[in-house]
């Protein structure tokens, strides 16, 4: 009421700042459904991929080439010799020399020139001339070829046993004849001819080695008092490392019948076998032929290649060289025969 005149006033409307807005809530299970949306969508980006990839593989242009397994194949270790049979030779380049069981005479024995112990290609001649050709006719049939090395000028050879003998020590014929051949000692380019005959003095059964003796010309005259061989000075096989280069001289069928040389590098050692690994060209006919360090010194014995039998595209191979040290029993006999 007015204090003045007491009238009655009304009552003022209240003000009011207006309804509040609220943020609208989202319909109950939105969240469930967004997470179920958002899987489709990946699973669909995955399918396309998957058919792009497959699209690319079916064009051509894109391939895949599975990674290839090579079967458990065991490695085969091969001996050396050559078995040649009785009609003709396997390789030949030349004809090969003719093994009868009455040779005939040769028209003069070979001589040498005087080849001094001296590096570079002194030594290289000397290894050259040092190293033989050797043939043994088999009982069998056919003949049986391989290399060997000088070790004394009384004509000792040092080569493998198997181109003599079995592995029980049975001589491959009855009669024990066995040939030495070499080239012209004024043409080393030349192919093998036989000079001379030699015998059995020892074999080592265990290392597969032998030491041979020349007892007479080819014809079974006596010997003359110059032989016409070089000495190939032994070296020693223990310090020969991994790395080291190394010289194979032999006579290989697959070379025909001259002389020929291979070199490579020492791949590493078979301790428990006893042999010395080299990816230096080892083939059939390189038996018992020797192995050279930088210095033409023999210190190994090449015996035989390890061949993997497997259906790969390129078969794994690597040549064993018998070393020099494991045959120093029948290198001292040899020495001590000859006076040496």
């Amino acid at each position: 009421m007015c204090a003045n005149c007491g009238h009655a006033l009304s009552a003022l409307p209240s003000i009011s700042a207006g309804p509040t807005r609220k943020k609208p809530a989202l319909p109950q299970g939105s969240d469930k459904l967004v997470g179920i949306i958002a899987c489709a969508v990946i699973a669909g980006l995955c399918i396309l991929c998957v058919l792009l990839f497959a699209g690319l593989i079916l064009t051509g242009y894109l391939t895949i080439t599975p990674a290839t397994v090579a079967p458990n194949a065991t490695a085969t270790l091969v001996i050396v010799a050559s078995a040649t049979p009785s009609a003709s030779p396997t390789y030949t380049l030349t004809p090969s020399p003719t093994v009868t069981s009455t040779p005939t005479s040769p028209a003069s024995v070979p001589t040498l020139a005087n080849v001094a112990a001296t590096p570079s290609a002194d030594a290289l001649e000397r290894a050259k001339r040092g190293t033989v050709f050797i043939m043994v006719p088999a009982d069998a049939g056919g003949t049986i070829s391989g290399s060997g090395s000088v070790i004394t000028k009384a004509g000792h050879i040092l080569t493998n046993n198997h181109i003599i003998a079995d592995k029980e020590g049975k001589l491959h014929n009855a009669q024990g004849r066995i040939y030495i051949a070499f080239p012209s000692r004024n043409n080393l380019k030349a192919s093998a001819e036989i000079y001379y005959r030699a015998t059995l003095v020892r074999n080592d059964l265990k290392n597969d080695l032998a030491l041979l003796k020349i007892t007479a010309t080819k014809d079974g005259g006596a010997l003359p008092a110059d032989l016409g061989l070089a000495a190939i000075p032994i070296g020693d096989s223990d310090p020969v490392d991994s790395g080291n280069e190394v010289t194979i001289l032999g006579y290989p069928s697959l070379g025909g019948d001259t002389l020929t040389i291979t070199r490579g590098i020492i791949s590493g050692f078979l301790m428990d076998e006893g042999y010395i690994k080299t990816d230096a060209e080892i083939n059939s006919g390189n038996s018992g032929g020797p192995a050279f360090n930088l210095a033409y010194e023999q210190i190994g014995i090449a015996s035989a290649a390890r061949i993997r039998n497997t259906s790969a595209t390129v078969p794994g191979k690597i040549g064993l060289i018998r070393p020099i040290n494991l045959a120093h029993l029948l290198i001292d006999l040899a020495k001590r025969e000859a006076g040496e």
